[in-house]
């Protein structure tokens, strides 16, 4: 298939919807993304969540300044490409001097809508701000790179917006970057991740397990173990306990019937 001619990025701009709209003639766009098929463009994995009020009937975008405690719901990009602070509500978190917390974070974004993502590394100094180096337009993601006795992040780490004073990212306390594994049927995972999980999780990383299913259209290998009628239940305990040597946490389940 050739490649289909769609500029990187373009802010509010009809000739690039245009585009995009031919683009997705051809099939799924972010299919389309992921095999490399759209020219210029590349994909960005975002994880999050919203921690309360997913059941409320109230709008929310998915990712941490949604929870009860911070009230914004919606997510609000800064107006232009702001400098941002960024700062935690604890002191335990700072690099000079090294305190027991998050010492050093990375910070990832854009600096316009039409270049690609850039990252710079930050030492923190507690509840005192610290200045981005790039101005963004957009930030998508901070993880915590070095840390001292408690593996993670004391208190919550913002990145404030200059001027516009919109919050574009938050770590919850304890947090230090969220891991977020999904896959289509229990113990998927154990086919080269679950090590993996289980090596961030040591490393003091939030790492979550999703399955689209309970696996209740799986072959039966041994007939003593499981029938058909309860085999969606065997699998569902067997992750259980798998995400509990994981050391992860217990998994979420997205109800999907299999086959």
């Amino acid at each position: 298939m050739s490649k289909i001619p769609v500029p990187l990025r373009h802010h509010n701009n009809a000739e690039h919807r245009k585009l995009l709209a031919e683009a997705i003639n051809v099939g799924d766009y972010g299919f389309a993304v992921a095999r490399g098929e759209v020219e210029g463009v590349s994909g960005v994995n975002k994880f999050g969540r919203c921690p309360d009020n997913l059941d409320s009937g109230v709008q929310s975008d998915i990712w941490d300044g949604a929870a009860a405690a911070y009230g914004t719901k919606i997510y609000v990009a800064p107006t232009t490409a702001r400098i941002h602070q960024i700062v935690s509500t604890s002191t335990d978190d700072d690099g000079d001097p090294a305190g027991v917390g998050a010492r050093t974070i990375q910070v990832y974004g854009l600096t316009s809508w039409s270049t690609k993502e850039v990252s710079e590394t930050l030492t923190m100094n507690g509840t005192t701000n610290v200045p981005t180096a790039n101005a963004y337009v957009f930030i998508h993601r901070m993880k915590i790179l070095t840390k001292g006795a408690t593996s993670s992040n004391v208190g919550v780490i913002t990145a404030t917006a200059d001027t516009d004073s919109s919050v574009s990212a938050y770590i919850l306390a304890g947090n230090g970057q969220t891991l977020m594994a999904v896959f289509a049927h229990p113990d998927d995972e154990a086919f080269g991740t679950g090590g993996t999980l289980s090596k961030y999780a040591a490393e003091g990383h939030d790492v979550h397990l999703v399955t689209a299913t309970r696996g209740e259209a799986g072959e039966i290998a041994e007939p003593d173990l499981a029938t058909p009628a309860n085999l969606p239940f065997v699998r569902e305990r067997e992750l259980r306990c798998a995400c509990e040597i994981y050391g992860i946490h217990p998994p979420h389940f997205l109800d999907y019937l299999d086959g």
